[in-house]
Protein backbone atom coordinates (compact mmCIF):
# COMPACT_ATOMS: atom_id res chain seq x y z
CA UNK A 1 0.00 0.00 0.00
CA UNK A 2 1.35 3.63 -1.07
CA UNK A 3 1.56 5.93 1.80
CA UNK A 4 -0.49 8.23 1.00
CA UNK A 5 -3.12 6.25 -0.39
CA UNK A 6 -3.44 7.29 -3.45
CA UNK A 7 -3.06 3.91 -5.06
CA UNK A 8 -4.26 0.93 -3.04
CA UNK A 9 -4.02 -2.55 -3.79
CA UNK A 10 -7.69 -2.54 -4.11
CA UNK A 11 -7.47 0.72 -6.54
CA UNK A 12 -4.86 -1.35 -8.08
CA UNK A 13 -6.81 -4.55 -9.04
CA UNK A 14 -9.88 -1.94 -10.05
CA UNK A 15 -8.02 -1.49 -13.41
CA UNK A 16 -7.15 -5.40 -13.67
CA UNK A 17 -11.37 -6.06 -12.86
CA UNK A 18 -11.85 -3.07 -15.94
CA UNK A 19 -9.58 -4.91 -18.05
CA UNK A 20 -11.14 -8.15 -17.61
CA UNK A 21 -14.53 -6.59 -18.44
CA UNK A 22 -13.35 -5.87 -21.78
CA UNK A 23 -14.24 -2.67 -21.78
CA UNK A 24 -10.73 -1.49 -23.28
CA UNK A 25 -11.08 -4.04 -25.92
CA UNK A 26 -13.89 -1.81 -28.22
CA UNK A 27 -12.25 -0.41 -30.68
CA UNK A 28 -15.08 2.09 -30.55
CA UNK A 29 -14.37 2.87 -27.23
CA UNK A 30 -10.65 3.35 -27.53
CA UNK A 31 -11.39 5.63 -30.32
CA UNK A 32 -13.62 7.97 -28.67
CA UNK A 33 -10.58 7.96 -25.86
CA UNK A 34 -8.10 9.21 -28.40
CA UNK A 35 -10.36 11.67 -29.16
CA UNK A 36 -11.08 12.89 -26.06
CA UNK A 37 -7.03 12.69 -25.33
CA UNK A 38 -6.61 14.58 -28.61
CA UNK A 39 -9.38 17.06 -27.37
CA UNK A 40 -7.82 17.55 -24.08
CA UNK A 41 -4.62 18.50 -25.19
CA UNK A 42 -6.12 21.33 -27.33
CA UNK A 43 -8.38 22.63 -24.69
CA UNK A 44 -5.43 22.08 -21.84
CA UNK A 45 -2.54 22.78 -23.93
CA UNK A 46 -1.54 26.38 -23.01
CA UNK A 47 -2.21 25.10 -18.95
CA UNK A 48 0.48 21.47 -19.85
CA UNK A 49 2.51 24.43 -21.26
CA UNK A 50 2.63 26.70 -18.44
CA UNK A 51 3.58 24.08 -15.58
CA UNK A 52 6.08 22.73 -17.61
CA UNK A 53 7.60 26.09 -18.02
CA UNK A 54 7.56 26.45 -14.17
CA UNK A 55 9.01 23.62 -13.22
CA UNK A 56 11.49 23.59 -16.42
CA UNK A 57 12.00 27.19 -17.04
CA UNK A 58 11.26 26.49 -20.25
CA UNK A 59 9.48 28.11 -23.04
CA UNK A 60 6.26 27.60 -23.61
CA UNK A 61 6.84 27.20 -27.39
CA UNK A 62 9.50 24.72 -27.11
CA UNK A 63 7.18 22.13 -24.75
CA UNK A 64 4.43 22.85 -27.48
CA UNK A 65 6.30 22.35 -30.39
CA UNK A 66 8.90 19.11 -28.55
CA UNK A 67 5.53 17.14 -26.95
CA UNK A 68 2.38 18.16 -27.19
CA UNK A 69 2.23 18.36 -30.95
CA UNK A 70 3.94 15.20 -31.76
CA UNK A 71 1.74 13.58 -29.08
CA UNK A 72 -1.63 14.92 -30.91
CA UNK A 73 -0.02 13.67 -34.19
CA UNK A 74 0.69 9.96 -32.52
CA UNK A 75 -3.29 10.14 -31.47
CA UNK A 76 -4.18 10.92 -35.05
CA UNK A 77 -2.25 8.37 -37.11
CA UNK A 78 -3.23 5.84 -34.30
CA UNK A 79 -6.89 6.88 -35.05
CA UNK A 80 -6.73 6.14 -38.63
CA UNK A 81 -4.76 2.90 -38.48
CA UNK A 82 -6.90 1.50 -35.52
CA UNK A 83 -8.96 -0.43 -37.63
CA UNK A 84 -6.61 -2.14 -39.50
CA UNK A 85 -4.42 -2.92 -36.30
CA UNK A 86 -6.63 -4.62 -34.89
CA UNK A 87 -8.25 -6.62 -37.68
CA UNK A 88 -7.19 -10.59 -37.50
CA UNK A 89 -4.14 -11.17 -39.85
CA UNK A 90 -4.75 -14.65 -41.66
CA UNK A 91 -0.92 -16.53 -42.58
CA UNK A 92 -0.02 -19.56 -44.42
CA UNK A 93 -0.19 -22.71 -42.58
CA UNK A 94 2.05 -25.15 -42.77
CA UNK A 95 1.51 -28.29 -45.13
CA UNK A 96 1.50 -31.05 -42.30
CA UNK A 97 -1.15 -28.57 -40.17
CA UNK A 98 -3.72 -28.48 -43.05
CA UNK A 99 -6.76 -27.90 -43.45
CA UNK A 100 -5.87 -26.03 -40.66
CA UNK A 101 -6.05 -21.84 -40.64
CA UNK A 102 -3.80 -20.23 -38.83
CA UNK A 103 -4.14 -16.42 -37.84
CA UNK A 104 -2.61 -13.82 -35.81
CA UNK A 105 -4.61 -11.55 -33.73
CA UNK A 106 -3.49 -9.11 -31.42
CA UNK A 107 -4.68 -8.74 -28.29
CA UNK A 108 -4.58 -5.95 -25.28
CA UNK A 109 -2.42 -7.37 -22.17
CA UNK A 110 -3.72 -5.90 -19.78
CA UNK A 111 -2.84 -2.51 -17.22
CA UNK A 112 0.32 -0.12 -18.36
CA UNK A 113 2.27 0.77 -15.92
CA UNK A 114 4.07 4.82 -17.54
CA UNK A 115 6.87 6.41 -15.53
CA UNK A 116 7.96 9.87 -16.42
CA UNK A 117 10.73 11.73 -16.66
CA UNK A 118 11.19 15.28 -15.50
CA UNK A 119 13.12 17.01 -18.77
CA UNK A 120 10.46 15.72 -21.25
CA UNK A 121 7.45 15.08 -18.77
CA UNK A 122 4.84 14.64 -21.30
CA UNK A 123 6.53 12.92 -24.32
CA UNK A 124 7.62 9.46 -22.08
CA UNK A 125 4.07 9.84 -20.54
CA UNK A 126 1.50 11.06 -22.70
CA UNK A 127 2.72 9.59 -25.67
CA UNK A 128 2.88 6.30 -24.38
CA UNK A 129 -0.68 6.87 -22.50
CA UNK A 130 -1.93 7.49 -25.71
CA UNK A 131 -0.46 4.10 -27.39
CA UNK A 132 -1.82 2.06 -24.52
CA UNK A 133 -5.04 3.04 -24.86
CA UNK A 134 -4.95 2.45 -28.93
CA UNK A 135 -3.28 -1.28 -27.64
CA UNK A 136 -6.38 -1.82 -25.47
CA UNK A 137 -5.16 -1.20 -22.01
CA UNK A 138 -5.75 0.76 -18.86
CA UNK A 139 -2.50 2.76 -17.33
CA UNK A 140 -1.38 4.08 -14.86
CA UNK A 141 0.63 7.00 -15.12
CA UNK A 142 3.32 8.07 -12.85
CA UNK A 143 5.09 11.32 -13.72
CA UNK A 144 8.76 12.60 -12.07
CA UNK A 145 8.03 14.06 -8.34
CA UNK A 146 10.99 16.59 -9.45
CA UNK A 147 8.48 18.11 -11.69
CA UNK A 148 5.14 18.75 -9.34
CA UNK A 149 3.50 21.35 -11.20
CA UNK A 150 3.83 19.20 -14.77
CA UNK A 151 2.06 16.23 -12.60
CA UNK A 152 -0.13 18.37 -11.10
CA UNK A 153 -1.38 19.53 -14.37
CA UNK A 154 -0.97 15.71 -16.13
CA UNK A 155 -3.06 14.12 -13.45
CA UNK A 156 -5.96 17.21 -13.75
CA UNK A 157 -5.42 16.58 -18.04
CA UNK A 158 -6.11 12.45 -17.66
CA UNK A 159 -8.89 13.33 -14.50
CA UNK A 160 -11.04 15.16 -16.58
CA UNK A 161 -10.99 13.82 -20.03
CA UNK A 162 -10.25 9.84 -20.24
CA UNK A 163 -12.02 7.14 -18.03
CA UNK A 164 -11.26 7.07 -14.43
CA UNK A 165 -12.35 3.65 -14.27
CA UNK A 166 -9.07 3.23 -16.92
CA UNK A 167 -6.63 5.21 -16.37
CA UNK A 168 -5.11 7.66 -13.19
CA UNK A 169 -1.97 9.62 -12.91
CA UNK A 170 -0.44 8.29 -9.30
CA UNK A 171 2.21 11.48 -7.79
CA UNK A 172 4.62 10.59 -5.64
CA UNK A 173 8.53 10.25 -5.10
CA UNK A 174 10.78 7.11 -4.92
CA UNK A 175 8.46 5.17 -2.21
CA UNK A 176 5.54 5.52 -4.62
CA UNK A 177 7.70 4.51 -7.73
CA UNK A 178 8.81 1.15 -5.54
CA UNK A 179 5.42 0.49 -4.06
CA UNK A 180 3.36 0.13 -7.64
CA UNK A 181 5.70 -2.00 -9.02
Amino acid sequence: KISDGRLDQTNSQKFKQTFLTGKTRDVAWRKKQLDSFRKGLIDMEKELCEACAKDLGRNMDFTSLAEILPTRSSISYDLSHIDKWVKEETIDTEILLAPAKTTIKYEPLGVALIFGSWNYPYGVTLKPLAQAITAGNCAIIKPSEFAPETAAAMEKFVDTYLDKDCFKVIQGGTDVAIAIT
